[in-house]
C-alpha cells in the first residue's frame, strides 16, 4: 500500500468521528473515554523532528492510543498507548520524518484517538494548522 493511499485511508477516517467496527448491541459493552488535551508542539531545531506534548487520560475498561501525523514539505507519523486507568499523564510523540527535517512555519496537523472495547473500536479525530 502505497504511503499516499494510507494518508487518504487515515484522513478519511479522521474526518469519521466515532466510527464503530461493529453494530451496536443491548449487551455489548462501551468502548473507554478519552480525554485529550494538547501542550505544545514544538521544533527541535537540531533533529529537525517535531515533539507533540499531550494530557491524556482514558476512562473505563479497554484499550487506547493516540496518533499524530505532521505535514510540512514532508510528513511524519507516530503513536502512543494510553492507559485506561483513570490517571492523567503526559505523553509525548516525537514525529521524525524519513527523509528530511521539519523547519520553522507552518505545520498541518492531525490527531486521532482510538478507544477499543472487547466489541468494538471507537475513532474521533482533530486536524488543524499551527506554527513551529
Amino acid at each position: 500500500m502505497t504511503r499516499r493511499l494510507r494518508a487518504g485511508i487515515l484522513a478519511a477516517a479522521l474526518a469519521l468521528l466515532v466510527l464503530p467496527a461493529a453494530p451496536a448491541s443491548a449487551g455489548q459493552s462501551d468502548a473507554p473515554d478519552i480525554h485529550w488535551k494538547l501542550r505544545s508542539v514544538t521544533l527541535n531545531g537540531y533533529t529537525g523532528n517535531l515533539v507533540v506534548k499531550a494530557r491524556v487520560r482514558c476512562d473505563g475498561k479497554g484499550t487506547a492510543s493516540w496518533t499524530a501525523i505532521a505535514v510540512q514539505d514532508l510528513r511524519a507519523r507516530g503513536a502512543a498507548p494510553i492507559l485506561c486507568d483513570g490517571q492523567g499523564r503526559r505523553s509525548t510523540i516525537v514525529l521524525d520524518p524519513a527523509k528530511g527535517r521539519f523547519h520553522p512555519g507552518e505545520v498541518a496537523m492531525d490527531i486521532a484517538l482510538v478507544a477499543c472495547s472487547t466489541d468494538f473500536c471507537t475513532v474521533s479525530g482533530q486536524s488543524f494548522s499551527t506554527t513551529v
